[in-house]
């Protein structure tokens, strides 16, 4: 193992902005702030001004044909320019690195087919989607060094047989995912974690490693559930750590129980804090632990858009949300992948009332109290939640660590009410609730 690169500073993501054009056309699809109504035109005039965001511009990347490598690297970029990839396909290497970028989506590399290597270091990504990269089936090589990670998607590089290159080292990583790679690797493999907030790496997220593989960290365990788990991962010449729930976060004693196949219960906590004592050095100071809705696990619909798509306000109120300690959020539709860009150490709780609530994206454990009022509520990936032991020892506040579901009638609308943990969400079963628009994109006005 190896270690000691010098840390790069957190990155800040942005938040959204309302729009009063939006709401005169019969809906509300970004949170509402009057008394910053005139700071948004401000802000719309030069953003729909602006050639970051412009669409149908030339590409700023270079090209360069004799090494099929396509280089955007220090241009300020805010976003992935997908543009440029509609005139160069061919491309096997791609350049992002030294740029703005905040978040991955879904389809920012469509079309890539032939990329072998991927640099974005030294981007501000807090975010991934979890088939971002999916459809780069060659890829061989991916940096995201110096960024502002804390999570990774579960089976991230599950789609890349040829990965021989990892670096994700100088982020903000406090846990791995349980699955990472391919299974069949075709060649051994670097991966590099250094400089992140890691106790352990998941015997699970690395056992498919060829042999020879190289895993740099930091004073890490490898960690599983069960002797038989970590038999797979004894030639990586790490040391080992077998526990219910997984340790995290080297600036706490934190443990991880959302591996436990089993839903979360006042028992599961007691046991895990008992057991943290003999690997931390006092007491468990914060569990980590899924928020247990399985009726509201799915595949989210399409988001309702009233924006031009070329139209980005998403760091409008970036000062205003993240150091707002009771943050209110009202629209059609609201991704909680987008939270962290709202919320900041301040903030003690965030309430949203929305028609549509979907979680797109794995975003860090909820560290504060999440109360979500909303017609369709549908979450792709599992809501984590941190609660710090001090407040909710599991001894003594068992209805906390237990699920708890109620459903009535309110104002003729039947409500069905779920609280777990930190997360509250009133699932509103009505048409009548929240009025159906028909939003379309306003037309962009420039100048």
């Amino acid at each position: 193992m190896s270690g000691g690169a010098t840390r790069a500073p957190p990155r800040e993501p942005p938040s959204l902005a309302p729009d009063p054009e939006c709401e005169a056309h019969g809906c509300r699809c970004l949170p509402s702030g009057s008394f910053l109504a005139h700071f948004t035109q401000i802000l719309l005039a030069a953003l729909l001004a602006s050639p970051q965001q412009a669409s149908g511009e030339a590409c700023p990347c270079t090209w360069s044909a004799t090494d099929a490598a396509l280089s955007c690297r220090d241009l300020g970029l805010q976003r992935v320019p997908r543009d440029c990839f509609l005139d160069h396909p061919e491309a096997v290497l791609l350049d992002l690195s030294g740029n703005s970028i905040e978040s991955l989506g879904e389809d920012d590399f469509s079309g890539l087919d032939a990329v072998e290597a991927l640099w974005l270091s030294r981007n501000k990504i807090s975010s991934l989607h979890a088939r971002t990269f999916r459809n780069l089936s060659a890829l061989a090589e991916l940096h995201l060094d110096q960024n502002a990670l804390e999570v990774l998607p579960e089976g991230m590089l599950a789609y890349q047989p040829s990965i021989r290159e990892f670096s994700v080292d100088n982020n903000n990583l406090i846990k791995l995912p349980l699955s990472l790679f391919a299974d069949g690797l075709q060649a051994p493999v670097t991966l590099n974690l250094t400089s992140n907030y890691l106790r352990v790496v998941p015997c699970s997220a690395v056992s498919s490693l060829p042999v020879s593989s190289n895993v740099l960290a930091d004073y890490v365990q490898i960690w599983a559930q069960h002797e038989e788990e970590m038999a797979g991962c004894s030639l990586l010449n790490l040391p080992e750590l077998v526990s219910l729930c997984m340790p995290v976060d080297t600036r706490s004693n934190s443990i991880d129980c959302t591996a436990l196949r089993e839903p979360f219960s006042p028992l599961k906590a007691s046991l895990a804090e008992s057991e943290s004592h003999r690997f931390f050095d006092g007491w468990t100071e914060h569990i980590v632990f899924s928020a247990d809705v399985d009726d509201l696990m799915g595949e989210p619909p399409s988001q309702v858009s009233c924006l031009p798509d070329d139209l980005d306000v998403a760091g409008s109120f970036l000062v205003f949300h993240r150091y707002t300690p009771d943050l209110q959020l009202e629209g059609v539709f609201f991704d909680l992948a987008d939270l962290p860009s709202h919320t900041s150490g301040l903030t003690n709780s965030v309430t949203i009332k929305a028609d549509t609530v979907v979680l797109t994206r794995p975003i860090p454990p909820l560290r504060y109290r999440l109360t979500v009022s909303a017609r369709n509520v549908v979450l792709a990936h599992p809501l984590l939640m941190e609660a710090p032991t001090t407040l909710y020892p599991p001894t003594t506040t068992e209805t906390f660590y237990q699920l708890q579901v109620s459903a009535g009638r309110v104002n003729g609308v039947t409500v069905i009410q779920y609280e777990h943990g930190l997360l509250t969400v009133r699932l509103l079963d009505g048409a009548d609730v929240v009025a159906k628009h028909s939003c379309q994109p306003l037309p962009a006005q420039r100048g």
